[in-house]
């Protein structure tokens, strides 16, 4: 007997961010939500800022209450001047096929000096 496993690569993900674009001013803080669905098993979400993976920085994945549903990543991240019109993205894999990553749209803001 073949059992077929049911393994879904996760859809696009959709990126937003908590804040509008002229409040975001050097020493404040956004919140990024980066949201996939479709999913199983859950997929792993990556936080990106100008091409290259976020490290060290406050996220968290809450997983989907049913198979499929939406995976749901949040990124609070501490803005400064370097920050200036840098792009920020994300990305949602599967755990069972790590290479086949989703990119969101990428999003780029800019910053305010104070």
């Amino acid at each position: 007997m073949l059992l077929v496993c049911d393994a879904v690569e996760p859809e696009i993900p959709q990126l937003s961010a908590d804040t509008a674009e002229q409040d975001m001013r050097e020493g404040g803080a956004v919140e990024f939500t980066c949201s996939s669905t479709g999913g199983n098993p859950a997929p792993n979400i990556t936080w990106y800022r100008n091409g290259v993976a976020v490290t060290g920085s406050r996220s968290s994945v809450t997983p989907p209450s049913e198979k499929f549903g939406a995976t749901v990543g949040t990124l609070t991240w501490t803005l400064t001047s370097d920050d200036h019109l840098a792009n920020f993205s994300c990305s949602a894999s599967s755990q069972l096929n790590p290479g086949s990553e989703v990119f969101s749209a990428v999003e780029r803001y800019r910053v305010q000096c104070k």
